[in-house]
């Protein structure tokens, strides 16, 4: 059987895109946490799309059968983790971005701060006659 279908080449574009998406779907859903599947089919089968045709697979069907699939869906599953980490981090730096501003903000506006001896100068100004 693997003889007759290794004169075959390896599906490309949508018809391999298909079959990675079945495989993460139906077995390494686990792997990905995915919470709604449904949804996740379009974004997945886009995913995998590209990186099937930025490097078609180069051999025959019985190869792809046999381990190219696999190959290509931790492929897919390698993007969707580090996309995942590069939203962590962002969301991460945007966390500590904010806290950096309250801390300032609380120094500045904080009774004694900068702010309030500029300003308290401005506002009554029986404070700036010293004798």
């Amino acid at each position: 059987m693997l003889d007759y279908i290794s004169t075959y080449p390896s599906p490309t574009g949508h018809n391999a895109a298909d079959e990675i998406v079945n495989i993460i779907i139906n077995y390494r859903t686990p792997v990905i946490n995915i919470s709604s599947i449904e949804n996740y089919k379009k974004k997945l089968h886009d995913i995998s799309y590209k990186i099937v045709c930025k490097n078609p697979p180069l051999y025959s069907y019985a190869a792809w059968c046999m381990g190219g699939k696999e190959e290509y869906v931790n492929m897919v599953i390698d993007k969707i983790k580090s996309s995942k980490n590069k939203i962590k981090a962002i969301i991460k730096t945007l966390g500590f971005l904010y806290r950096i501003y309250r801390n300032s903000q609380e120094r500045l506006y904080a009774p004694g701060g900068s702010f309030e001896t500029e300003h308290s100068l401005i506002w009554n100004p029986i404070l700036n006659d010293r004798y």
